[in-house]
This record gives C-alpha cells, structure tokens and sequence, in this order.
C-alpha cells in the first residue's frame, strides 16, 4: 500500500476515534459521579438538608430558653417545679391528675 492509501484510511479512522472519545467525555460530563445528574441531586440533597436545619435550630432556640429559664439568676419557680415532677415522676398531694 503506498503512503496516500494509507493517509486515506488512517485519517477518517481518526476522526472516528476522536468523535467516540468526544462522546464517552460528553456521557461522563452528564451522567458521572461529578457530572450533571450528580449536581441536580446534591442541590436537591442540600435543600432538604437546609430545611431539617431551621427545624433543628428553631427546636434547639426552644430547648435554650426553657433550660435558661432553669438556669439564670431568677429561677422560675412554675417551670422548675414542673420538670423536677416529670423527670421524677411524683405529684404533690393536692395535685388533680386527669386521664384521657
């Protein structure tokens, strides 16, 4: 085969070669690991994720204002003397207990 025969068929098989390799990029860049599916879900992932935080920290906010309400310089009386009950299980005496 003389040299042109060969340049003939050598230079479409490389166009051949570069356009599957432009593909097998093009497929990774959409459905790979880092690509653009990934992308959607962790965007969707992360919406979620914010959403669970501010009902986190808005429980957290109420947790913080019953503990500093146990906690500071004035005591509320009603409040420590309503979780001292629950968390030992007693009632006072006068106490009226009312069952569902």
């Amino acid at each position: 085969m003389s040299r042109m025969r060969w340049r003939q068929a050598l230079v479409p098989g490389t166009y051949v070669l570069m356009a599957a390799i432009a593909v097998v990029f093009a497929h990774s860049a959409i459905e790979g690991d880092t690509g653009l599916r990934a992308l959607r879900e962790a965007t969707a992932l992360e919406a979620r994720l914010q959403g669970e935080l501010a009902l986190v920290e808005a429980e957290r906010a109420i947790i913080r204002n019953r503990v500093f309400s146990l906690a500071g310089p004035e005591i509320d009386p009603d409040i420590l003397d309503e979780r001292a009950r629950v968390v030992l299980g007693v009632g006072h005496t006068e106490d009226v207990l009312i069952r569902p």
